[in-house]
């Protein structure tokens, strides 16, 4: 059996986005590895900001703000 989140990890890795970029600070306020993860295996992408804080309160019901979602996406991309 797959581990589909290792291979959501590891093909956001490949693409050059490591969830190891989110300082441990801002990475134990949400989960936002689960929310990514669950993002990625569905579409094999980054969501936006807009699209991340849904997927954190409708899947996860850990309500984010789209300013927090935007800068644990740039944390992503830089």
């Amino acid at each position: 059996m797959t581990n589909e989140w290792l291979v959501a990890e590891r093909e956001m890795i490949a693409a050059g986005y490591s969830l190891d970029k989110i300082p441990s600070a801002k990475h134990d306020e949400h989960i936002w590895s689960d929310g990514l993860l669950l993002f990625w295996t569905r579409n094999r992408r980054l969501p936006d900001a807009a699209e991340l804080s849904a997927e954190m309160f409708d899947e996860w019901n850990d309500p984010v703000s789209v300013a927090d979602a935007e800068e644990i996406l740039n944390c992503l991309i830089s």
